[in-house]
């Protein structure tokens, strides 16, 4: 095998180990948006009744703050990504390789 083939091999157990982690990413990503979007539905109740007094105060209900640029969200795919990317140089390191199939 010549050095062009060895390094194009290298490249692509590299790139292919990447996009794999990229994919586990994603679909944890997806996973927790699906999760979130319906946390209604995994509530679990765990306390005692009270009686609330004469008369009942009023309750406002203020929004939180916003998630969307969570550094959970972000990390849910660029912790795979980059472990993917890690593994791909370390096994190309080690001597695994991605060949072509032959035509």
């Amino acid at each position: 095998m010549t050095t062009q083939h060895a390094r194009g091999a290298r490249r692509r157990t590299v790139f292919a180990t990447t996009a794999l982690g990229l994919l586990c990413g994603l679909a944890a990503w997806l996973l927790f948006e699906w999760w979130a979007s319906d946390i209604d539905g995994f509530v679990v109740y765990d306390a005692s009744y009270e009686p609330l007094p004469d008369p009942v105060p009023e309750v406002t209900i203020e929004p939180g703050p916003s998630t969307t640029d969570s550094p959970l969200r972000i990390g849910l795919v660029a912790v795979p990504t980059a472990i993917g990317l890690i593994a791909g140089c370390v096994g190309a390191a080690w001597g695994l390789r991605l060949h072509k199939a032959a035509d």
